[in-house]
C-alpha cells in the first residue's frame, strides 16, 4: 500500500530527475538515457496514486474518518504534481509545471534543488572537460566511451549502464545520491561545449 508521504519523496526523486536531465541538457549532453527511469518512477507514482484513491475509498466506507481526510488532504497536491511532472517529461512546460518541478515536498531536499536549478557557469577559459584531451582534426573526436567515461553506455537498459539507483533508499540516501551526480555533472562538464 503506497502512502502519501511515499509518493512525495517520489514526487521528489522524479523531480530532482527531471533537473538533472535538463541540466545535461544545457550542457549538450544527451540526458535521454535516464528517460526509462523517470518514465518508471512516473508510472510507479501513477500506481501509487490509484492505490491512495482506493485506500481513501476503504476507509471512507469503513468510517474512520481521520484517516481518509489525511488521504483526501494530500491527495490533490500529488495528482497535480503527477500533471505537472508528467507533463515536465513529455516537453509541456508552463509557469505551474516549471514551479512544481523546482520546489521539493521535504525541507530537506532544499540544498538539492537550489544546486539542481542553478545554471552551470564556465568561470573558466576551458571549453572541454577536465583531463580531456584535445580533438585532433586528422584523428577526429574521441570514441563516446572515453568522452562519457566509463558509465555511459549506448543502451540505458544495459546491465552495466544506468540503474535505478535511488530504489530502495531512504529519504537521506536519495539526498546524497543526487547531490554526487550533481556534482560529478559539475565537476567533469562545466564550461564544456562541443569543438
Amino acid at each position: 500500500m503506497a502512502n502519501a508521504n511515499q509518493l512525495f519523496l517520489l514526487a521528489d526523486h522524479i523531480k530532482l530527475s527531471l533537473l538533472e536531465r535538463q541540466r545535461a541538457q544545457s550542457l549538450d549532453i544527451s540526458g535521454d538515457s535516464n528517460d526509462g527511469h523517470i518514465s518508471r518512477s512516473l508510472d510507479q507514482f501513477k500506481d501509487g496514486l490509484a492505490a491512495l484513491e482506493n485506500e481513501l475509498k476503504r476507509l471512507q466506507e469503513a468510517g474512520d474518518e481521520d484517516a481518509a481526510l489525511d488521504i483526501s488532504d494530500s491527495l490533490p497536491g500529488l495528482q497535480k504534481q503527477y500533471g505537472d511532472l508528467t507533463a515536465q517529461f513529455h516537453g509541456f512546460t508552463s509557469p505551474s509545471t516549471t514551479d512544481t518541478l523546482t520546489h521539493a515536498n521535504d525541507p530537506s531536499l532544499n540544498s538539492d534543488f537550489e544546486h539542481a536549478t542553478q545554471k552551470p557557469s564556465a568561470s573558466n577559459s576551458s571549453l572541454r572537460p577536465k583531463n580531456a584531451r584535445t580533438v585532433s582534426k586528422t584523428r577526429g573526436p574521441r570514441p563516446r566511451g572515453q568522452l562519457f567515461g566509463s558509465r555511459y553506455r549506448d543502451n540505458p537498459d544495459d546491465t552495466m549502464g544506468y540503474r535505478d539507483e535511488a530504489n530502495g533508499m531512504t529519504n537521506v540516501q536519495i539526498h546524497q545520491y543526487h547531490q554526487r551526480v550533481l556534482e560529478q555533472q559539475d565537476e567533469h562538464w562545466i564550461g564544456w561545449a562541443p569543438v
